[in-house]
């Protein structure tokens, strides 16, 4: 049955998601930059910071909360002020946004095509129990055959519209939990980067002035 693959499948990417966003998370413990108070982030300090994230993980960028702070802090030294920065960190917090929207399009799809098989199911039952329905036959015994046929028939239709709605229901429920945590957690990122690396800078606004 179609929808039942499609359940899984979305069940499936709903899981690997799950996984990766656990591996994002832990990103927000590995203290990239320093989180001691007297901490000021100029182009000496960032380029400290960058030394030590880059010896952290293998690559920034397959870390949501590194790939920003790298972008930003590798920048560094074409800024002219902290806004500068904020505005670098709000649009790469905007890209992340909608690559986790878009992460759900076919999920969506998904939960948008497995009553319609469901549905499609039914139809096709239906015609299959009314073709079985032998309303001429000659004796009554062949009748309640085809009448026991029909019934059959019927049942596996609606069964089949229900299994679907089920399976739409349950997976909507898990991606809409799982689009909720990974909200949350570019939350956390956005709250991080302000906390410790936009209140931490000092650029002078006349660095690149000759």
């Amino acid at each position: 049955m179609p929808a039942t693959l499609f359940f899984f499948v979305g069940v499936s990417i709903v899981t690997v998601k799950s996984f990766k966003l656990r591996l994002q998370c832990r990103a927000l413990d590995l203290a990239a930059v320093p989180q001691h108070h007297d901490f000021v982030l100029n182009e000496t300090t960032a380029r400290t910071v960058l030394e030590r994230l880059r010896g952290l993980v293998d690559d920034a960028r397959h870390f949501i909360l590194l790939n920003r702070i790298d972008r930003a802090l590798s920048n560094l030294h074409n800024i002219g002020g902290v806004s500068d920065v904020s505005t670098i960190l709000q649009t790469q917090a905007e890209n992340d946004e909608n690559q986790v929207a878009s992460s759900y399009a076919l999920i969506n799809t998904m939960i948008w095509a497995i009553p319609v098989l469901g549905f499609v199911g039914t139809v096709l039952g239906l015609t299959l129990a009314m073709s079985n329905f032998n309303l001429g036959a000659g004796d009554t015994a062949q009748i309640k055959e085809s009448l026991n046929h029909m019934i059959s028939g019927l049942s596996t239709a609606f069964e089949t519209t229900l299994v679907g709605l089920v399976f739409a229901l349950i997976l909507n429920l898990l991606s809409g939990l799982m689009q909720e945590r990974e909200t949350d957690f570019l939350d956390e990122c956005n709250d991080y980067c302000h906390a410790h690396v936009v209140s931490k800078l000092r650029v002078r606004r006349d660095q690149n002035i000759s």
